[in-house]
């Protein structure tokens, strides 16, 4: 009558679309007609079953607030609000040369003068190549990814760097200067 198979009713009435009848009370034509058509509607319209009906509106919402957030980050890149990784990256690179300059350049011959006000009998070679080397190392450290803020505690045997260049400056120990390096 509604020119569905009997299959396809019997999906129907499994889906609790059409309220099961018993055999001797027959069903109502109108009744089955509109409870079929609405579901059909539904699932037309992408809502099924009230089940899926949360499980598609939540996917929905999912995918606005998704779409919303991307033109938000569309328009705050449009009006300079974020900067590109790359022009980061080439800023901090200028930056770190320059710095790594005044390290190299700048800070051993400064230290010089200033032990020279205090101590003008020091050797001026043996401060300089002491800073230089400490400064060297440090610079190496940062390079090789060891040189990293949380590591405030120095592992075993790194302390004695800091020693050696001390010993160096005073002229004591095996690495003093003029010793046959």
């Amino acid at each position: 009558m509604l020119g569905i198979s009997t299959v396809a009713f019997g999906n129907l009435l499994n889906a609790q679309v059409i309220e099961r009848q018993p055999r001797s009370a027959g069903y109502d034509l109108r009744t089955v007609v509109r409870a079929a058509c609405e579901h059909w509607r539904r699932q037309a319209a992408g809502r099924g079953a009230p089940g899926e009906e949360r499980v598609l509106s939540s996917a929905r919402a999912r995918q606005a607030v998704a779409a919303a957030e991307q033109l938000e980050l569309r328009t705050a890149i449009a009006r300079g609000e974020y900067v590109s990784l790359a022009a980061i990256g080439k800023a901090l690179d200028g930056l770190i040369i320059t710095m790594r300059q005044q390290f190299l350049w700048a800070i051993p011959p400064a230290v010089v003068a200033v032990v020279k006000d205090h101590a003008p009998g020091a050797d001026s070679g043996a401060i300089f190549e002491a800073v230089d080397d400490v400064v060297r190392d440090a610079l190496t450290q940062f390079a090789d990814g060891a040189g990293q803020i949380a590591d405030t505690k120095p592992e075993a045997g790194e302390a004695d760097v800091g020693l050696k260049h001390a010993r160096r400056l005073r002229g004591a120990g095996p690495d003093h200067v003029g010793d046959g390096e």
